[in-house]
């Protein structure tokens, strides 16, 4: 858990950037079938939240769980790929 929060903190403080060098602002979550289902639950729940949503303001978060490609133009329009970071949810690994 402190990894990953460490990791969250450099990734919203603008530490951590894209290749570019350019603050990552989107996130695309890609787990197929219901490997998403758990951290898209936490999303709603946290959007819910006046904390969880002043945290997540002028940044995007979509989920992709499948490799249809109306789902991928979907999930991946309107982002700056230089201002994404994607993450592989897998129940498997």
């Amino acid at each position: 858990i402190n990894r990953i929060e460490d990791f969250s903190a450099r990734v919203r403080s603008g530490e951590w950037s894209g290749a570019t060098g350019k603050a990552l602002k989107n996130v695309v979550a890609i787990g197929i079938g219901g490997s998403y289902l758990g951290a898209e639950f936490v999303a709603e729940a946290l959007h819910s939240d006046p904390m969880g949503r002043e945290g997540s303001d002028g940044r995007r978060l979509r989920f992709l769980a499948n490799i249809d490609p109306v789902g991928v133009d979907r999930a991946l329009e309107g982002l700056d790929p230089e201002e994404t970071l994607v993450v592989v949810i897998s129940k498997t690994f």
